[in-house]
C-alpha cells in the first residue's frame, strides 16, 4: 500500500506468481523463478490522480527489485526484506551509551517530531520512545516495516513503507531527522533537499554509525 498524510492512496499486488504467458515470454534476461517478481495490479485512488503516486509506486517497485550499491558486495543487488526475521531477533545491538549520547545532544526528546529514515525494524524509534519524542519511521522494505509495527506494539509510532528518496511529507514536519547505519545506501543528491524542506532552519539531522554525527542547519 502507498500512503500520504495517513490516507491510503494506492495499492498493488507484487509477488513471485508468474502467469504462463509471463514465464514463457522472450525476456531480455533469463532468470530463475526465485529471482523474478511480478507486479500484477496497481491502483491509485482517483481522487489522488495527477499527484505522481503511480509513478512513485512503480519507482519503489523497481527499486526493491534492484537495491544495490557499487561499494557493497561488488554492486550485487540485495533485499532487506529477506533478512527481516533475523533483524527482528538480533538487530537491537546498540549499548545504552549509544542512546544516551543522542539524548545528551538534545535530540529525540519530548516535544520533538522525529523522522527516522531506513528505520528497518524500528530499532531507533523503539529504544528512544521513552524519551517522549513523536516518531515516524520509513523503510523501503515492507517486511521490515511489518516487523517494526509488531515490535512497537503499544507505542504510538507511525511507520510507512517508502524509499528514502520518495518520502512525501509537508514542509517543516520534523525537528530531527535520523539515519542509523544506513545513510550510505541513499541517493544523497535527491534526499538532502528533502531534509531542508521537512525540517526548519536550525533543526537537526543526525547520522549514526556506531558514533554520532549531528548537523544543524
Amino acid at each position: 500500500m502507498e500512503e500520504s498524510d495517513g490516507k491510503i492512496v494506492g495499492a498493488a499486488i507484487i509477488n513471485q506468481t508468474q502467469l504462463d504467458t509471463y514465464r514463457e515470454a522472450d525476456w531480455q534476461y533469463a532468470l530463475p523463478d526465485e529471482q523474478v517478481m511480478v507486479l500484477h495490479t496497481l491502483v491509485i485512488d482517483p481522487y489522488s490522480k495527477g499527484k505522481g503516486f503511480g509513478k512513485r509506486f512503480v519507482e519503489y517497485y523497481e527499486r526493491i527489485m534492484n537495491i544495490s550499491n557499487k561499494n557493497i558486495d561488488k554492486g550485487k543487488s540485495f533485499d532487506w526484506g529477506r533478512t527481516s526475521a533475523d533483524y527482528a531477533k538480533f538487530r537491537d545491538i546498540y549499548p545504552p551509551e549509544f542512546y544516551e549520547k543522542i539524548i545528551e545532544r538534545g535530540l529525540c526528546i519530548k516535544n520533538q517530531s522525529v523522522l527516522d529514515i531506513g528505520t528497518g525494524t524500528g530499532v531507533l524509534p523503539r529504544n528512544l520512545y521513552r524519551y517522549g519524542a513523536g516518531w515516524t519511521g520509513i523503510d523501503i522494505s515492507n517486511e521490515q516495516i511489518e516487523y517494526a509495527k509488531k515490535l512497537s506494539a503499544g507505542m504510538d509510532i507511525n511507520y510507512y513503507t517508502s524509499s528514502a528518496e520518495n518520502i512525501n511529507f509537508p514542509d517543516n514536519s520534523f525537528d530531527v531527522i535520523t539515519a542509523c547505519q544506513c545513510f550510505w545506501y541513499f541517493d544523497h543528491k535527491r534526499l538532502i533537499p528533502k531534509f531542508f524542506s521537512y525540517a526548519e532552519t536550525g533543526r537537526t539531522f543526525s547520522c549514526a554509525m556506531y558514533g554520532i554525527a549531528s548537523v544543524r542547519g
